[in-house]
């Protein structure tokens, strides 16, 4: 017999599936623990505002066409542009965009975090490597709304929120009314 304490070793792990009668014992159809992970989990969350990572390629935001040129000067994260660099965009629409430039490591980037001035933004990081002067590349952001997609981006067929979700319980606060 067995003894308590006794250590079993592993020899399979996974789920019964089904399990049919056959006379006197039972014929079991299961899946193994690897099986379970070739299925596809949630992959999106059903939610208002999109999830979806700018320019990235479930976006599908075409970065090219949202570029603009200057030049900056920078002191920590605060960057001041060449006048005109938003061309005849709206500077709140780059709200999350990007700025690129290169460095000696390469092509950097930070996100605009916030919009100063019609000339100066703040980013979520410092500029290194970066000669003050310089060019730079600035990118639109997106507010992952339905109508900044749409109206900035031109993307609206690729939004990945659910803008028809009720913002008001169609129940009501409860269930007496």
């Amino acid at each position: 017999g067995f003894e308590t304490g006794s250590m079993f070793p592993v020899v399979w792990t996974g789920s019964v599936l089904e399990s049919r009668r056959n006379g006197p014992s039972s014929i079991l159809t299961c899946n193994n623990a690897q099986a379970g992970m070739k299925r596809v989990g949630l992959r999106q969350h059903f939610q208002w505002p999109c999830p979806l990572a700018l320019y990235g390629t479930r976006c599908g935001a075409d970065k090219a066409a949202a570029e603009s040129s200057a030049t900056a000067t920078a002191v920590g994260n605060v960057v001041t542009l060449s006048a005109g660099w938003n061309g005849s965009n709206d500077t709140a629409n780059y709200i999350g965009g990007l700025i690129e430039w290169d460095s000696v490591n390469g092509r950097e980037y930070r996100t605009i975090h916030t919009i100063v001035s019609d000339t100066v933004v703040t980013t979520n990081a410092a500029l290194h490597d970066f000669t003050d002067g310089g060019a730079v590349d600035v990118y639109l952001g997106c507010p992952h709304n339905l109508a900044g997609c749409r109206d900035v981006h031109n993307n609206a067929v690729n939004y990945g929120g659910h803008h028809l979700i009720p913002l008001v319980n169609p129940v009501g606060k409860n269930n007496h009314t």
